[in-house]
């Protein structure tokens, strides 16, 4: 039996949202987004680090590990989150 916040369905869901919203969950539950910052060559010490974006899969599989280890709370208001989401463009 598939429960009605279950994380399978949150993770459908998610998955048709679009790419704003995407950022918007990963930012909700604490996903980077962006690697740590790197050195470039020829730059001074004091200038900041450059941030390079991660892949795509390394962002998803870590969503879906924050999403399964989601108490039921936290699980029902993500998915009510997400369901303002999906109907608002309906």
């Amino acid at each position: 039996m598939v429960r009605k916040n279950s994380p399978e369905k949150l993770l459908k869901k998610i998955a048709t949202l679009d790419p704003v919203q995407f950022l918007g969950v990963c930012k909700i539950l604490g996903v980077k987004i962006y690697e740590d910052g790197k050195r470039i060559p020829g730059k001074k010490d004091d200038e900041p680090l450059e941030p390079r974006a991660r892949e795509f899969t390394e962002i998803w599989y870590d969503l879906c590990d924050e999403i399964a280890g989601l108490n039921r709370i936290r699980r029902r208001n993500l998915a009510k989150l997400i369901n303002a989401a999906t109907k608002k463009g309906e």
